[in-house]
């Protein structure tokens, strides 16, 4: 609740200065989207003072609409879309704008800040190649070493609760203190579990 009150008026309770101007330069539908959220509240520090989209402009065009945004509007920053094929013909000018005063901010992370997930044009498939990769040896072994030794270390310490849970179990409705319960393994392997109980039995007899 008190996130949600500070989100809402905390803001402008205690006052932000001026929202600065920023063009935005890319594509698609996450563009837009962000473009419609980041103008649309006036908690962000920024506004898009326009939009240029690269798909319907060419590297001629593109140059010069930019530097034109920069100039006519004292633009702060530019947001750009730095993974798309087009962009990376005009970077170099692009990142001489920061000698100018001009930031330059990628659009796939501010995208992700502000909707808290990774948009999908920024999605590729080099991510196959972990998965497609062989066991590593010595990194299972050291992580199972590690596993084990970080266990038994939390294991020991928590028998001290192990007493007050029973007492508590007991206490509760007087049944079993321990169930075991099955699942799935590495490798698909079934394997039982047996835990504190923490339910009761249904109808049919299930935990």
């Amino acid at each position: 609740i008190f996130i949600l009150a500070w989100r809402l008026f905390g803001i402008s309770f205690i006052g932000f200065k001026h929202r600065e101007k920023a063009v935005l330069i890319g594509s698609g539908d996450e563009m837009i989207d962000l473009f419609k959220e980041v103008n649309a509240n006036s908690k962000y520090s920024i506004y898009f003072s326009s939009m240029i989209d690269v798909d319907n402009t060419n590297i001629v065009d593109l140059r010069s609409m930019i530097f034109k945004s920069i100039k006519d509007n004292s633009v702060s920053s530019l947001v750009v879309s730095l993974q798309n094929e087009k962009i990376a013909p005009i970077l170099p000018e692009l990142y001489g704008s920061v000698f100018s005063g001009v930031q330059l901010i990628d659009m796939h992370k501010v995208y992700e800040d502000i909707f808290d997930r990774v948009p999908l044009s920024s999605v590729n498939y080099r991510f196959l190649e972990n998965m497609s990769r062989g066991a590593h040896l010595g990194y299972d072994f050291l992580k199972r070493l590690t596993d084990i030794i970080i266990g038994l270390v939390i294991g020991i310490i928590s028998l001290i609760f192990y007493p007050f849970v029973y007492v508590a179990i007991k206490f509760d409705d007087g049944g079993p203190v321990f169930i075991v319960q099955e699942r799935i393994g590495k490798g698909n392997t079934p394997m039982k579990l047996i835990k504190f109980r923490s339910m009761k039995k249904n109808d049919s007899g299930i935990w």
